[in-house]
């Protein structure tokens, strides 16, 4: 979680009065949706982070909004949010919350690229290889990129293991070119 320290000390926070309350799987639930739809609004995004409006009004607006639609706990994060002006690290703090949430769960997120489409099969073989070496639940994130021309990259957190035809290639393109040529 590599955010801003700030939007971090929220999600800790958030994360906290969650797990005393048992509340942690409701929170996953609703704060995802919650940014996704200020991601797709722009507008309602701006009103609450840059308007002219009042804190106040903002707060009431919020309320108005997302009152009896989010659970109580994001709503008095949003308000807090308006508060001390950061409403703009709501998304930082619903990725550093969910990877608080994947942490206490045993939730491992890979990305794998492949030139195409993975297919559902070599996936689940994949996750469960993963999954058995990592003792964790594996959530992969499929991504595809011809460049790679075939194989796969698997990156987890910060390790990244490649076998991809490309990799491959420019492997043996690099021990090409240390091999000296004698006439």
């Amino acid at each position: 979680m590599n955010r801003d320290p700030v939007a971090r000390r929220y999600a800790r926070a958030l994360f906290g009065a969650a797990a005393a309350r048992d509340l942690l799987d409701e929170i996953i639930a609703d704060l995802p949706a919650l940014v996704g739809f200020l991601r797709r609004s722009p507008g309602a995004r701006r009103l609450l982070v840059t308007s002219p409006f009042s804190t106040a009004e903002r707060q009431e607006l919020v309320r108005r909004l997302f009152g009896g639609q989010v659970h109580p706990l994001i709503l008095e994060l949003l308000l807090l949010l308006i508060e001390k002006h950061r409403f703009e690290l709501l998304e930082d703090v619903d990725a550093g919350f969910r990877a608080l949430y994947e942490a206490r769960r045993g939730i491992l997120r890979v990305a794998v690229t492949t030139a195409i489409p993975l297919p559902e099969d070599l996936a689940a073989r994949l996750s469960a290889a993963l999954a058995a070496r990592t003792g964790k639940h594996i959530t992969l994130e499929p991504q595809v990129d011809p460049a790679l021309l075939g194989g796969m990259r698997v990156r987890i957190g910060d390790r990244v293991i490649e076998h991809s035809v490309r990799r491959n290639l420019e492997t043996v393109r690099e021990r090409l070119r240390e091999v000296a040529v004698y006439d």
